[in-house]
Order: structure tokens, then sequence, then C-alpha cells
């Protein structure tokens, strides 16, 4: 699985330009000379979250991938600074470190509340909780949280997938149903850099010999 580590700090960028407050039209009123247009655009708002300030060591251990260590700075930021403007950006990038970290169950809860909180990124959060919860073998709350993201999302066929996944591991009871996911997913996605691993999954389940290994491969994640 490639991280989603870059992907979750190109959302914070492009959310915070859509944060922007856009210019207000003028009033409609007879022709005025010309003048100079007004400079509208802040660089201040192209700053990257975190850059600098009491979180940006966080921000640094995020993308060295020391997510223990950012998981607890942002932390400790959100404790000592509890009205920021910019704390539910600060809550979405612990969420992201807890389950980098492999705190999967507390990560996916975090994520759950920002759907709410953070709407902006309510996509990219729910596919975010659907693979925590599907790595803390919670597969309902997978399945719930993946289906929950956008047909129209630029991530809903990632999020197909971490769904098909979540069926896979409930042994015979979703194979049909994880078997028609991917099939679907190669149908609509043939060049994708997943569709030899879809292919694969999709193999195992087709034939007598991958369901033998699919039944292993379901009791292994429900014994953890």
């Amino acid at each position: 699985m490639r991280s989603s580590t870059p992907l979750a700090l190109l959302a914070l960028g492009l959310a915070g330009s859509a944060l922007a407050t856009p210019p207000r039209p003028a009033p409609p009123g007879p022709p005025a000379a010309p003048v100079a247009p007004t400079a509208t655009f802040d660089p201040a708002s192209a700053t990257p979250y975190f850059a600098s300030g009491p979180a940006a060591e966080a921000r640094r251990q995020l993308e060295r991938q020391d997510f223990a260590a950012a998981a607890r700075g942002f932390g400790k930021y959100l404790a000592e600074h509890p009205k920021a403007s910019d704390r539910l950006q600060a809550r979405f990038l612990r969420a992201l470190s807890l389950s980098r970290a492999g705190a999967f169950g507390e990560a996916a809860q975090q994520l759950d509340a920002l759907v709410e909180a953070y709407p902006l990124l309510a996509d990219l959060e729910r596919l975010l909780a659907a693979r925590a919860y599907l790595a803390a073998k919670q597969h309902d709350k997978a399945l719930a949280r993946a289906r929950a993201v956008a047909a129209d999302s630029p991530l809903a066929a990632e999020a197909q997938l971490v769904a098909a996944d979540a069926l896979r591991a409930r042994g015979e009871a979703g194979a049909e149903a994880a078997a028609r996911l991917y099939a679907d997913y190669l149908e609509r996605f043939p060049d994708s850099w997943r569709a030899a691993e879809v292919r694969l999954r999709l193999g195992q389940l087709s034939s007598p010999e991958g369901a033998a290994r699919e039944e292993g491969y379901r009791l292994s994640a429900t014994r953890g």
C-alpha cells in the first residue's frame, strides 16, 4: 500500500486554498473609468500548514515518517492550543500519524469525528478511517466507512478496494460480493497501478485452491 502521507498533506494545502475568502463582486452601476486591478491573493495563504510555529517539528516528524513522534507532537500542540485556528488540521494530521504508527482503533475514531468537524476532507477522512478499521480487524466498520465515500469522489476507486478487502476478510460469507467489486474495479480501471494486485485477489477467490487460502486468510484476520 502506498503511503497516504503525501496525499493527506496535499489535501490540507488544497483545503487551505478552498477556505480563502473570495473577493466580493462590485455592485452594478454606471461604467467607470479603468483602474488598476487590486491584488486579491494573499501570499500567506500559500504557506503550508505548520511550516513554522509550535507544531512545525511535528510536521517534520510526519514527513520523516516518525509517526509515533508526530502523533505525540500534534497531540501536545492541541492540548496547549485548544482554540488554535488550525486545530482541525492538527487533529487530522494527528489522526493520520496515529494510523501510520499502528494505533488503528484510536485513529479510526478520530477520523470518524473529523467527518463532521472538518467536512472539507470528509471523503479522505472516510477512506482513511476505513483503512484503519480494516487494519484493526473491525471489518463491518471498515465496509461502512468505505461505502460512505461519495461515488463521484476521486477516492471512490480506492474506497471500492477497501470495501472489497473488508468483504474478503469475512471469508465465504463475503467472497462473492468481494469478487464482484474486484471484477468491477478491473473493468473500470484496467490500467491502474493496482490492477495486478487486484487480479491476484480475484483469482484467489475464484479457484478452489484460492478458496482454501482465503479461508486461512479469514482465520488469520479474525485471530490477529
